[in-house]
């Protein structure tokens, strides 16, 4: 037996195969490498990559599709729904904001249900709602239901508002006199109601050109001493001792331009002078007109209408007239002052001249 059969035989002894059966029977070692390369790369990244997501009981697909189909096929959720503002009196307009989800991505719109007390309100479908003919203390909610285009969703109820007290109501504010003067007393009527018939007080505060007059807080405002085109406004404030309403402002009141007034009055009758020797035949009439102006303007004056030969000083107002026999009669007069303005006092009386008796000519 040579040495390398007997090496065969002690291999087989020990290990049950000999060198060349291992050859025969199984790949190259290099083999195996390339082989098994591949397969420990795929295992490793495996082993590092994450786990499937698992879907959340709460707006999951899983959740809403469990035994009820796809996405697609499931109603609109309302998640949330309030009434606002929570604050409400009886002029108060009030709405709802919705939140809600449609897992099918489908546009959802709502339809409502106002309730009052817990009593369906007729017609009362909108998103609005005005509380304007309810009453203290009633509890307003809605029902709001979703749709998908597809289906509705469920009912979802707001929590109830209730209607609080309303401050009163300032409805009307006005300014007299009208034209406003210097030197007339200003008063402002307002006409306010409550909702509740509680009693009303009114507050005023009073303006001169955009600025407050100190003390003016009464309904009344005396004009004196402020001057022409001075813009006025009064603030009036409502309250019933609960709730106060927002100051509401007049419309402005400008002192106009006032006309001058007259100060003095024609003589009451006039006559003809007598002569020493024979009937009367000729006199004088005079008359001092004087006028002031609210506005502290100068006044001049103007003779519109007179007996021929009447004269009148622009800047005394003195009237001058030489009567004869002639002037025998009635007579018209009237009288201007005027101011730089344009603003004209017109004063008008009737000169009746008679002849004086004849123990007066005698005389």
């Amino acid at each position: 037996m040579t040495c390398n059969e007997t090496e065969d035989l002690s291999e087989k002894a020990g290990w049950g195969y000999s060198k060349r059966d291992m050859l025969q029977s199984y790949p190259h070692p290099r083999l195996l490498v390339l082989l098994l390369t591949p397969l420990l790369i795929v295992s490793l990244l495996w082993g590092c990559s994450p786990e499937p997501p698992t879907p959340s009981s709460k707006g999951s697909n899983a959740s809403l599709t469990s035994g009820s189909g796809s996405p697609v096929d499931q109603p609109p959720v309302i998640r949330s729904a309030r009434i606002y503002p929570t604050d409400v009196t009886l002029d108060t307009t009030l709405h709802v904001a919705v939140q809600s989800e449609d897992m099918g991505g489908g546009r959802v719109t709502y339809h409502y249900q106002w309730y009052v007390n817990d009593v369906r309100i007729p017609g009362a479908t909108d998103q609005h709602f005005v509380a304007e003919r309810l009453k203290q203390g009633d509890r307003v909610m809605v029902d709001v239901t979703p749709n998908n285009e597809k289906r509705d969703g469920a009912v979802y109820r707001t929590d109830p508002v209730t209607v609080g007290n309303t401050a009163p109501e300032i409805a009307e504010i006005f300014l007299q006199p009208v034209p406003l003067h210097r030197g007339d007393l200003l008063k402002v009527t307002v006409n306010a109601g409550d909702a509740e018939s509680d009693p009303i007080t009114l507050s005023y505060k009073w303006l001169r050109n955009d600025k407050e007059i100190p003390g003016a807080t009464s309904e009344t405002l005396d004009t004196k001493d402020f001057q022409k085109k001075d813009v006025l406004i009064v603030v009036v404030t409502a309250s019933d001792g609960k709730a106060t309403r927002e100051p509401r402002a007049s419309l402005p009141a400008v002192i106009e331009n006032a006309p001058p007034r007259f100060t003095s009055s024609p003589p009451p009758g006039i006559t003809l002078t007598p002569v020493k020797e024979g009937p009367p035949t000729e006199g004088t009439y005079e008359y001092t007109v004087t006028a002031v102006d609210p506005d502290e303007d100068p006044v001049t004056f103007e003779l519109i209408q007179g007996p021929p030969g009447m004269t009148i000083d622009a800047a005394t107002g003195t009237v001058m007239w030489k009567m004869t026999v002639e002037s025998l009669g009635k007579h018209h007069v009237i009288i201007a002052a005027k101011d730089n303005d344009k603003g004209v006092t017109r004063q008008e009386f009737d000169l009746d001249l008679q002849s004086p008796p004849p123990q007066a000519a005698q005389q």
